[in-house]
């Protein structure tokens, strides 16, 4: 296999200082999960497969939903198409989580699904998952409405639900609860030993404007539980009547926006990139509308991320080093949030570490902390000042410079 390094800093203590544009290259770092949801994925992403293999391959959970409405005309996947989707997320078919509406089963909160059972409702989305060919990890409960009434999940219901995935064959299956704002039930149904982990749902202007207080609930659920926290950031467009890629309010874009949100984590709400560096925390964004383009991942040139679904989810892969703040400049800065650039020019710097050397390739001299970092233990590489389209045998794979 090949990769094309675009930016190569050798740096000491066997840290080497690679670009995201190295595509295919994990990154072995201690930290934050990216996940994705199935919902408003347009069937034509069958047929551009190479515009998010990388996506695909690097999604590490999957939120299950395949509503029916809200597609543009011919991009609704049928049945067939669903299953080849789900597939082509190597890892993330695997680890799926099923949310679950409180008026999914009879209620007397309200006339919706008058007559069934929680059993049923429950075996008829598990015999989905087998019959479809993905395997879920959790069931995620929250309130919702369902015509003019919101239905309500009571804490005693938690049991009832535990109890069914212990006694039909889904012991393994965890339960997830979704949190929206900073209230007394919010953390009494969070912290019920029925919960295994939980689930906020929040856009980036209510994590802007403190929201429902997730300022305050955030930490604490932090500090007091070991529970995963599952960021689920809806993307809204306003945009009757077609599909557009940027905020015409003049507000961030999404990919900024979200990016700009991730970063704020550490930079204030938390004060610290010791959660984004755990395996705790995870980001799923979300779009409840087709406006938002899924594809591509990449530019054609494969040195800049664009504004789709594909582009955030790869920028968060490929860029975790920076906002984790492993690399040797900290944390991600406001202006990286903005770029869309994977790489830029071509240089390469000299054996000791000296990151001076501009030289050979007419470039200006790196900053410290701009690029992403890759741990690879005991191997170094080392280019030493080679020429352009050098190739350098590394760690079992060839890399041309």
């Amino acid at each position: 296999m090949t990769h094309t390094i675009r930016y190569m800093i050798m740096f000491q203590f066997s840290l080497v200082i690679l670009v995201a544009g190295v595509a295919g290259l994990p990154t072995p770092l201690q930290a934050y999960q990216v996940w994705t949801s199935t919902a408003f994925t347009p069937n034509y992403v069958l047929d551009r497969l190479p515009e998010w293999d990388a996506v695909a391959a690097g999604v590490q959970g999957l939120n299950i939903n395949f509503t029916p409405i809200g597609f543009l005309p011919g991009e609704k996947p049928d049945t067939n198409e669903w299953k080849q989707i789900l597939q082509t997320y190597t890892t993330g078919h695997q680890h799926g989580f099923q949310p679950l509406a409180r008026w999914g089963y009879e209620s007397t909160q309200g006339p919706a699904s008058a007559g069934v059972t929680l059993d049923a409702w429950l075996q008829s989305l598990f015999d989905r998952a087998a019959s479809w060919g993905y395997t879920l990890d959790y069931v995620m409960l929250y309130d919702s409405r369902s015509g003019d009434i919101i239905y309500y999940w009571q804490q005693s219901e938690l049991a009832d639900v535990r109890s069914w995935l212990d006694n039909n064959g889904h012991a393994n299956v965890k339960i997830m609860w979704d949190v929206r704002s900073d209230l007394t039930r919010e953390r009494d149904f969070a912290t019920d030993s029925n919960i295994n982990d939980v689930l906020i749902e929040a856009g980036t202007e209510s994590w802007r404007t403190n929201f429902g207080s997730l300022y305050t609930f955030l930490p604490w659920i932090i500090t007091n539980s070991t529970k995963k926290v599952v960021f689920q950031i809806p993307l809204l467009f306003d945009v009757p009547g077609g599909r557009v890629n940027l905020d015409t309010n003049g507000n961030p874009t999404a990919y900024e926006d979200v990016r700009l949100f991730v970063r704020s984590l550490s930079a204030t709400i938390l004060g610290s990139t010791n959660f984004l560096g755990s395996d705790r925390c995870v980001f799923l964004p979300i779009t409840y509308t087709e406006a938002w383009d899924f594809l591509p991942q990449y530019d054609t040139t494969g040195d800049n991320y664009p504004e789709s679904a594909a582009g955030l989810l790869l920028s968060l892969m490929e860029q975790k080093a920076r906002f984790i703040g492993a690399d040797p400049g900290g944390l991600i800065s406001v202006a990286g949030c903005k770029s869309h650039v994977r790489t830029d020019g071509n240089f390469v710097a000299v054996a000791n570490g000296n990151l001076t050397n501009t030289a050979t390739w007419n470039h200006p001299a790196p900053v410290l902390g701009e690029f992403n970092s890759w741990q690879t233990g005991s191997h170094v590489l080392g280019a030493n000042g080679a020429a352009a389209n050098t190739t350098i045998p590394f760690n079992g794979k060839i890399f041309v410079v």
